[in-house]
């Protein structure tokens, strides 16, 4: 009796695992890591991690900063995603960043720019 009493508490305490999700808010210090050609690890603050997923439109990574364009302070899947690069390279997932992931804060910092002020100037 005391084992499933234990089993059913463990049960109902344990963590719900963080979904995919369509959109980010900005924070305002923000830090990446590069994974692979398509996937960076985006830091929101010092303790929020999430993988993000591009599509294979998008350049090579820099090797500093990193620019995002945001729509009104928001990260969002499908927009574009990357300043000065095609309008091919969009944001395709954001996801949890993974147990196995390196979860050492970065240094390499993220400039986030809105939309609206790039189509504003006719930079975009």
């Amino acid at each position: 009796m005391l084992i499933s009493a234990t089993l059913a508490l463990a049960v109902a305490t344990a963590a719900t695992p963080v979904a995919e999700r369509d959109q980010l808010r900005q924070s305002e210090h923000m830090y990446w890591r590069a994974i692979n050609a398509t996937q960076f690890d985006l830091w929101l603050g010092k303790e929020e991690a999430w993988r993000l997923t591009v599509s294979a439109l998008c350049p090579a990574w820099p090797s500093t900063h990193l620019t995002l364009i945001t729509q009104q302070g928001h990260l969002k899947r499908q927009q574009e995603i990357i300043a000065k690069a095609s309008a091919q390279c969009r944001l395709l997932r954001i996801e949890p960043l993974p147990s196995n992931a390196d979860h050492t804060l970065p240094i390499q910092k993220v400039i986030t720019v809105d939309a609206a002020k790039l189509k504003g100037n006719n930079k975009h």
